[in-house]
């Protein structure tokens, strides 16, 4: 689809996921401004905002799920998009028409000029708009970036959920863990509820010190919820409030359970704003993608050979997906990976070595991208079975398939970029999957 020229605007301003701390703009002044051109539309409906290292964009959608299963008109705000710039702002699943975005854009291109918004506050301000325009009855949002000073902490929301937490961009967020913790903790609000699954407990004790700041109630998942996992694949999770017998999970993975506790939890907290059943919750989370529009989530994009997409970006994001995906689907023989500058590929390599899983590198078309034949030879070094370098990821996947058994199983790793390219590719050809 050709970009149009309101997603060309928005394209060039500065965006993270291409140059990085360029467009990073800490602090809450340009959204601000740009949100008062607007209209102030973050005013015009109770939100959930949810930050954290690993899990949020698919505890966020499981949130969404939940809650349009419930019959809520619900907003849903991730970040960074996959294909299409739309779908950072979606209502029960459904991304934003093009058609929207370019009245809208057009509408107010000098506003946002005028408040040298980064793409990502334009994007986010653009969200907050389109759900106030649809009368959602519920937004969800998923901080892009850190907390404390990221655009999407100008919400005053009625419940905050901090993910787990891991060592991930410490150029911008801090050394420790413990750092980033205060500044995942900085979305929490006075006297507003906060959930958070994190159990690490100098991690825990960061947040918790930052809620009794702010006299916020804290809610910590571990105390309050036990998740029992059962033979044919389903999962009991029992809060203060219910027990959700044989829940049946779209997204799979021990990861993907301790979220959708957390999601559940998170929908109990706002009542009576949702109202959820048994039936609610296994249809929300039994459909995540339908509902809530998530993609990349351990996808299947091909069933012969088996190639599935993951967004796992960090270390401990791309272990989870490792073991979810062999425990689902056996032994992996192929990963096709590329990374960012800031990662740590130690750990990513020290992994692989010892699974012995052969790998390719991606190049990824980012100023903020690991060279792919540098990152070849480190993991070399660590001992992974080193395939390749590609630099198309297409034309890698065209070959994988080719010369394949149905019997052969490859994972794409390492960027929400390197994902993007590789659901392209798999719609490009519509296969039966």
């Amino acid at each position: 689809m050709p970009v149009t020229p309101a997603e060309n605007f928005l394209l060039h301003l500065p965006r993270f996921a291409l140059v990085g701390n360029e467009a990073y703009q800490p602090g809450l002044t340009r959204i601000s401004n740009l949100l008062g051109a607007f209209g102030d539309p973050q005013y015009t409906f109770p939100s959930i905002h949810i930050a954290g290292t690993n899990g949020k964009g698919s505890t966020a959608s499981m949130i969404a799920a939940i809650a349009t299963s419930s019959g809520l008109k619900t907003g849903l705000h991730t970040s960074p998009h996959l294909i299409e710039l739309s779908e950072r702002m979606r209502v029960n699943g459904v991304a934003a028409p093009p058609d929207w975005i370019s009245r809208t854009v057009d509408r107010f291109a000098d506003e946002i000029t005028r408040a040298e918004a980064s793409f990502f506050e334009a994007t986010f301000a653009l969200s907050l708009l389109y759900f106030h325009e649809m009368e959602v009855d519920l937004a969800v949002v998923e901080v892009g970036l850190g907390g404390r000073f990221d655009a999407t902490n100008i919400l005053a929301p009625l419940l905050s959920v901090i993910t787990q937490i891991g060592l991930d961009h410490q150029e911008i967020l801090g050394d420790t863990v413990e750092k980033i913790a205060v500044e995942k903790a900085g979305i929490i609000k006075p006297e507003t509820p906060v959930l958070t699954s994190v159990s690490n407990e100098s991690v825990l004790e960061c947040i918790q010190e930052v809620a009794a700041r702010c006299s916020a109630p804290i809610h910590v998942l571990g105390e309050q919820v036990e998740i029992r996992a059962h033979t044919d694949g389903t999962v009991t999770i029992r809060t203060p409030i219910e027990t959700y017998d044989h829940l049946c999970l779209e997204l799979k993975g021990t990861h993907q359970q301790q979220n959708a506790a957390l999601a559940i939890r998170a929908v109990e907290l706002v009542r009576p704003l949702v109202e959820i059943s048994q039936n609610t919750v296994d249809h929300g989370l039994r459909h995540v993608s339908r509902e809530a529009g998530i993609r990349a989530r351990n996808e299947i994009i091909w069933n012969n050979p088996l190639i599935i997409a993951d967004v796992a970006h960090n270390s401990e994001a791309m272990i989870a997906s490792l073991n979810a995906v062999e425990s689902e689907n056996g032994r992996i023989d192929r990963v096709f990976l590329g990374l960012m500058l800031d990662k740590d590929v130690a750990t990513f390599a020290r992994v692989l070595a010892a699974k012995n899983i052969p790998v390719s590198t991606l190049v990824i078309n980012s100023e903020r991208a690991l060279d792919a034949d540098l990152l070849g030879a480190r993991l070399t070094g660590f001992g992974v079975p080193f395939v390749r370098t590609e630099v198309d990821v297409c034309l890698a996947l065209d070959e994988y398939v080719q010369s394949s058994s149905g019997e052969a199983k490859a994972l794409i790793l390492g960027s929400h970029l390197v994902a993007a390219e590789a659901l392209k590719w798999a719609e490009a050809f519509e296969p039966d999957i």
